[in-house]
């Protein structure tokens, strides 16, 4: 209620807030409206725009400006002269006469425009890559695409860093993905690349954003379809790796007059494996205690369907409406196989046990919004509400059947038979506003605020089956229920020099998270805590080629539903995953000092320090069963240098290159094992594109990760190389692309765990290397609509965090 009183008292007082302008009127020789003219306001040389609009439908142009002055203007259409009006004198509010546009006598021959984006780009606050430009992305999932991004690592356990630092948080749309921890992971494995348009990468997002993710937000934009009339695009991706794996999709969309329609579908389906070997020692006192040798091998199987439907409608030239529904259904099954064999204190084999492991499990999510923006007039007052709604849902059946065995073959024990099945769900509420205020043509204030309310239950319940009737365990059954509410307002500053520009930024959360343990020992939690988080970017043109920035940053992560759950899961017999309740979020500061050349060679320096850091650890008890579960580690500071440099190396050849240099320091003492540990880290990367011919392209991507650490964990260096070619036909219409990803299959995680009681080396290896072949197909209108300021939600569904507005 409290963010809807203030929207609407935002939406009457704007009315009451007006600037001065420069006002006109465009018309033809028969003195009939033109629509869709560029106005281009210049300051007294007339070198420098300081303003552009379009004209509206009926010819007339509001230009908001407020320094008085000498400007000069321009009017600008290819199929008229251009109007120029130069040294005009400005004190206030100017109404100029109608201008007349004259025909163009030109005779323009029909020439064919090709507007391709580059694969990496360089924009204010974030780095883009252009998923839909990419000829690997065929057949690749989305969380392919991610690792493949600039300045992007992924760990053995898939957690995602963004230059160095974990904490990331995922954004679909610009907003917070629902699900968490391993079902995001699972989710974005089985998700297509080719329904992406884009992956924006933003490690110091503003106030105006959700504060949560130390590192920044990863932010995911599907594609969307801005032509008129009726359109469409199919795909078909098949890929073969040790598995075989496809992925289809169709896009519709029907633009007309105030009604934009739209249906988007994807179906993944997708098989592959996991492959861990283990050697596990026992260390007491210092000295070797015993050891485990174990392998895994799981054959994973996963199938997503994915739809959205929505309809945008303008309600006048001023306000639109909106409203989506999505909807997502994921199932994946899982059947493994363990084997382990046990060593003594004498390094004496002793006994052997093979565990097989049947999971199925299965989610669905349904996700609503529906948003209202209304745009006061051309200086940029905007004020828009979301509304959205989501539920996902889990059902998962999970089968374990372990033999223990004796060196001679013999049975140790009789057979363990576990089954558990586990019923859950989350609903998250959130409502949002948010209102722009021009203060003048060179500054502006953005403010707004957000309501959410999350809750999640989780039931699982498992029974033991060893002698044929299933007995109901309670030692291993749980029940769970969390409740969270986050309260959140923000106001940002934005204003701009000839040669400075400032964005000062403050953001309020406020969290109520309570946690309930109905079963297995009753634990729970109620926290109540508020926080502020400032954000501060400054930018200096010290010249046309050279422009500098510091931004600084405070930002928190939340432990998510699954770390906070204290519900054991059985990995296998020797390793058990269990939640902790008593988690604290962390909270990061972070500084960056930026140089950009020539608006395309990047070059940043920052700082960071997180406190109470989330960190994965293993406690060992006497039985020597592992407990991984998660704890607060005291800090972790990261010293980083990153690049994006863009080079046009020949005609046919474009190439970026990024780099990542950081130092990382962990310090804390957790499972009696003091660490403070550093280690520099190098990350390159490098995207090649080549134009063959009119209609064949091909690309070389690649990257290369040095030595890591994260906490107690210690990772191996690792790279891939990705090939790809494209041919295009049927008019550009059509585009068949064949790819082959990870060729040398390196990208495969191995490393050490350590502590002082237990030392753990790991090797993983999975099915990253395949032959891929896609083929996609546009249909429908090739006009395109001018592009006019668009409403929609910018919100979150993870924990109904915040994202920008955009036009």
């Amino acid at each position: 209620m409290k963010a809807i009183i203030t929207g609407v008292f935002f939406f009457f007082f704007s009315f009451h807030f007006a600037a001065a302008s420069v006002k006109g009127k465009v018309v033809n020789e028969q003195m009939k409206p033109l629509e869709g003219i560029a106005v281009l306001l210049f300051d007294s040389s007339g070198t420098r725009i300081l303003k552009s609009v379009l004209t509206e439908e009926n010819g007339t142009f509001d230009i908001p400006f407020a320094a008085s002055g000498s400007y000069s203007l321009s009017v600008r259409n290819s199929a008229f002269e251009t109007y120029a009006l130069k040294n005009f004198s400005y004190t206030g509010e100017l109404i100029l006469p109608d201008i007349q546009l004259k025909a163009s006598t030109k005779q323009l021959k029909e020439v064919s425009v090709t507007n391709q984006k580059p694969l990496i780009e360089l924009k204010a606050g974030k780095v883009v890559m252009n998923v839909d430009q990419s000829i690997t992305a065929a057949a690749s999932s989305i969380f392919d695409m991610i690792q493949r991004a600039p300045n992007v690592s992924i760990d053995n356990n898939d957690n995602i860093a963004l230059k160095g630092r974990q904490g990331v948080r995922i954004m679909l749309d610009g907003k917070m993905m629902v699900v968490q921890g391993a079902e995001l992971v699972n989710l974005l494995k089985s998700m297509p690349a080719t329904s992406l348009e884009s992956i924006e990468l933003m490690s110091n997002p503003g106030a105006q954003y959700d504060a949560a993710g130390t590192a920044g937000i990863i932010n995911l934009k599907t594609k969307k379809e801005k032509r008129m009339g009726y359109n469409g695009t199919a795909n078909l991706s098949l890929a073969q790796g040790v598995y075989p794996k496809s992925n289809s999709s169709l896009n519709l969309n029907y633009r007309t007059g105030k009604f934009n329609f739209f249906v988007n579908g994807s179906v993944a389906l997708r098989k592959g494996f996991n492959k861990l070997d283990l050697d596990r020692i026992f260390v007491r006192d210092g000295a070797y205690n015993g050891s485990y040798k174990q392998d895994n091998y799981a054959v994973i199987r996963m199938q997503n369907y994915f739809g959205t439907a929505g309809i945008d409608y303008s309600i006048s030239k001023k306000t639109t409406f909106g409203t989506a529904l999505t909807l997502n259904k994921n199932s994946h099954t899982f059947d493994g196989n363990n084997n382990g064999q046990l060593f003594d204190s004498t390094r004496d084999y002793v006994s052997y046990f093979s565990s097989n492991n049947h999971q199925a499990n299965s989610s669905k999510s349904l996700a609503v919004n529906a948003n209202i923006r209304h745009n006061f007039d051309s200086m940029g007052r905007t004020f828009s509400i979301d509304v959205d709604f989501a539920r996902y849902d889990v059902d998962n059946d999970q089968l374990q059947t372990t033999d223990y065995f004796l060196p001679n073959g013999k049975h140790e024990r009789p057979k363990y038979i576990m089954e558990g099945t586990m019923l859950g769900y989350t609903t998250i509420k959130a409502l949002k506003s948010d209102y722009v205020q021009p203060l003048s043509s060179t500054a502006k204030i953005e403010l707004g605020g957000k309501l959410s309310e999350v809750v999640a239950d989780n039931n699982p319940e498992f029974y033991d089956a060893s002698f044929g009737k299933k007995e109901f365990d309670s030692s291993k059954s749980n029940h769970f229920i969390y409740h969270e509410n986050i309260s959140a307002a923000y106001l940002n500053f934005n204003k701009d020099w000839t040669k400075w520009t400032l964005q000062a930024g403050l953001r309020y959360e406020h969290t109520h998270a309570k946690g309930d343990q109905k079963s297995g020992g009753g634990q729970s939690f109620d926290r109540n805590y508020g926080q502020l988080f400032p954000n501060l970017v400054g930018s200096y043109t010290a010249s046309p080629k050279h422009q500098f920035s510091l931004s600084l940053s405070r930002r928190i992560d939340r432990p998510n539903y699954d770390q906070l759950n204290p519900f054991k899961n059985y990995i296998d017999p020797t390793s058990i995953h269990q939640g902790n309740p008593y988690l604290n979020p962390s909270f990061s500061y972070t500084a960056e000092l930026s140089h950009t050349f020539k608006n395309r060679f990047s070059t940043s320096f920052s700082v960071s320090h997180t406190t109470d850091v989330i960190t994965q650890v293993i406690i060992l008890d006497e039985n020597k069963i592992t407990l991984v579960t998660d704890r607060n580690l005291a800090s972790n500071k990261v010293y980083s240098i990153s690049g994006n440099y863009p080079f046009k190396i020949a005609k046919w050849w474009n190439s970026v290159e990024s780099f990542n240099f950081y130092y990382s320091i962990y310090e804390g003492n957790l499972s009696n094992t003091p660490l403070r540990n550093g280690i520099p880290t190098a990350y390159i990367s490098s995207n090649n594109t080549f134009t063959l011919s009119k209609d064949w392209t091909a690309e070389i991507n690649s990257w290369f990760t040095s030595d890591q650490r994260y906490g107690y964990m210690y990772l191996r260096p690792m790279y891939a190389i990705n090939l790809g070619i494209q041919k295009q036909f049927w008019n550009k219409k059509a585009s068949l692309k064949i790819a082959v990803n990870d060729i040398f299959r390196a990208q495969n995680p191995t490393g050490i765990t350590e502590f002082s009681n237990y030392r753990e080396s790991f090797v993983v290896t999975r099915d990253t290397r395949s032959v891929n072949c896609s083929f996609t197909y546009r249909f429908g209108n090739s006009k395109w609509q001018r592009q006019r300021r668009e409403g929609g939600a910018d919100e979150e569904r993870r924990r109904a965090g915040g994202s920008s507005q955009s036009s």
